[in-house]
């Protein structure tokens, strides 16, 4: 059957496991929103605010524009994180990019 300090050593390895995932689901998620996420930020907010932006330009014979200094900085973030993608596509695999192993 087993003895009580094997059933503690299992239930360690098993919590082990689930934490060991949840940190690369953590680093995922992280990876995947500066990679995939941030570049889409400025194209989705445009898309999403210019509906409403036409409907009050139209309502009340306005210019229906983004006023806020938020979308700049969202364009130059999803930019930023453009840019930074395009950089590890290319500059991944290349020999001269990796650490040196001690």
């Amino acid at each position: 059957m087993g003895t009580k300090g094997s059933s503690t050593q299992t239930s360690r390895v098993i919590v082990s496991i689930v934490g060991l995932i949840a940190i690369a689901a953590y680093g995922l998620t992280a990876a995947l929103q500066i990679l995939v996420w941030n570049p889409l930020g400025a194209p989705m907010y445009f898309f999403a605010s210019f509906s409403a932006g036409m409907a009050l330009a139209d309502a009340f014979f306005i210019s229906g524009g983004d006023y806020t200094p938020w979308g700049g900085l969202l364009g130059l973030v999803s930019a930023a994180a453009l840019v930074g993608t395009l950089m590890v596509m290319v500059f991944r695999g290349k020999p001269g990019m990796r650490t040196a192993r001690t």
